[in-house]
């Protein structure tokens, strides 16, 4: 692409493009492998969002994200659990125009990233070790997300309904504990699947 032909597509992103939008999610977050066997629940899971845009393909975006979950296998008990994350990530959008209209008017794109991940167990009173019962245990760890996720326009560059979905890969400092062992879960390795449905509003 010529600079002629780059002056064109800046043009037009500013006269059509979106700069910075904010939004709310709303889904589920399921974990895989051990970690499935062990935590329950995940619904819903919450999310505030900012995005912004560089062009019509690339954009920056901010989330925070909480969902909650659960388990009730000894030796704690009835747990609940809290898993909190702050992500940074980029979004990668196909470019749609010489495609057919339904494809343009969904905005497939993908979407990658990284952030600070706690998961805070509040342990069971049923818990056989006194010193743990009922007590607030937490875990932070780096993890990485990737996905995608489809944009469909309700008013141009006004606003937007979101549907994405994420694999999220973070491993915690007591993943290989082997405490629930007796109860067939071995650790808590497993990574964590997010689908989620939100509305972006833009300027």
């Amino acid at each position: 692409m010529d600079s002629s032909e780059d002056e064109a597509q800046d043009e037009k992103f500013f006269q059509f493009g979106r700069f910075f939008g904010v939004g709310l999610g709303v889904g589920s977050t399921t974990a895989t492998g051990n970690a499935g066997k062990l935590y329950q629940g995940g619904f819903p899971t919450v999310a505030f969002r900012i995005d912004y845009w560089f062009d019509f393909q690339f954009a920056l975006r901010l989330e925070v994200e909480n969902s909650k979950h659960n388990y009730n296998v000894a030796p704690d008990g009835l747990t609940d659990v809290n898993l909190f994350r702050v992500m940074f990530k980029v979004k990668y959008y196909f470019d749609t125009r010489d495609l057919s209209a339904p494809i343009t008017f969904v905005g497939p794109h993908l979407i990658l990233g990284a952030g600070y991940y706690t998961r805070t167990d509040n342990v069971g009173s049923g818990n056989g070790d006194a010193s743990t019962a009922g007590s607030v245990q937490a875990q932070n760890a780096i993890g990485f997300s990737f996905g995608g996720g489809l944009e469909l326009t309700l008013k141009p560059k006004k606003t937007y309904l979101q549907l994405e979905a994420m694999m999220h890969s973070v491993q915690f400092g007591d993943d290989f504990d082997p405490k629930f062992k007796a109860a067939g879960i071995p650790d808590r390795t497993g990574s964590w699947v997010e689908a989620s449905i939100g509305l972006m509003w833009t300027w």
